[in-house]
């Protein structure tokens, strides 16, 4: 260990207290990773493992109604941040949620601190600590599902007009959730107050549109499987190039097919251009 290290080492234990043993660390980490959830800086940790238990919980809570978040291609990392300021949590780059290692390590602080914010209308009525973390979750499906939280506002209120958006939001959801004009902290206050079961009427709308959108998605997604294979619903349209491991589409294919093989080869992450028609050579189409 560096001087530095040991002196940063130090800092953090007359401020903080002792970190958790290795035996602590590890019953969290694997908790965490039994869950698809990564963690970062918990060695650390000076307070209660149960508390960051419910945070993976509350988590897997949403994670359930949106998968995505917990997948390979997204899937969340919780990192123990002693740096944030007077910032409960952030969240980096779409997935990365950073909890404020000194709020989380005293669970009466936090409780204190976040219940004095919602007391001055800032975060969610009748949200408590445990809002914190579905608050950062909601960033993560915004970027999971590629959902922008400004038009989803707008078409749940049927409007098209931001400022009347961030007006209703202001004074019906929170004033963190109009903080920003571009919308994305609608998203995460909604989700703060939807999955802490509270009856705000605005939260509850957003967090069924975005199912919505999720679900809409889902259904176009399996239309294009389905569409990808319509070239091979008709034996004439397509042969098989033995020589050169390949389907090629043939002279009788349909301009449809033509555009379902297209699919097909993006899907499969082949040339799309040109296509391969058997015409003896490969042709623009």
């Amino acid at each position: 260990m560096e001087k530095a290290a040991i002196s940063s080492y130090k800092a953090l234990v007359a401020r903080y207290g002792t970190p958790i043993s290795d035996k602590l660390f590890h019953e969290l980490r694997d908790y965490a990773m039994k869950r698809g959830i990564k963690l970062s800086g918990f060695k650390d940790f000076v307070g209660d493992i149960q508390t960051i238990k419910i945070v993976i919980d509350d988590i897997c809570q949403i994670a359930e109604d949106f998968p995505r978040i917990l997948d390979e291609k997204v899937g969340i990392w919780l990192e123990l941040d002693y740096n944030l300021g007077t910032d409960f949590a952030t969240t980096e780059a779409g997935h990365i949620i950073h909890l404020n290692g000194g709020y989380f390590s005293n669970i009466e602080v936090l409780e204190e601190e976040y219940d004095s914010a919602v007391a001055e209308g800032r975060f969610v009525s009748d949200t408590n600590w445990r809002s914190i973390s579905r608050h950062e979750v909601g960033h993560v499906v915004a970027y999971a599902y590629s959902i922008d939280p400004l038009e989803v506002a707008k078409e749940i209120m049927k409007t098209g007009s931001s400022v009347q958006v961030r007006y209703r939001i202001g004074k019906e959801l929170s004033l963190y959730a109009a903080e920003y004009e571009d919308g994305r902290e609608f998203i995460s206050e909604s989700f703060s107050g939807y999955y802490s079961g509270t009856d705000n009427a605005i939260a509850t709308e957003f967090v069924k549109r975005c199912l919505e959108k999720m679900n809409e998605r889902q259904v176009n997604r399996m239309k294009s499987y389905s569409e990808a294979m319509y070239w091979r619903t008709n034996e004439k349209w397509f042969v098989i190039n033995i020589e050169k491991d390949r389907f090629e589409l043939t002279k009788a294919a349909p301009p449809r097919a033509i555009e379902s093989f297209r699919m097909y080869l993006r899907q499969n992450d082949l040339p799309d251009n040109p296509i391969p028609i058997n015409y003896g050579e490969d042709v623009m189409v």
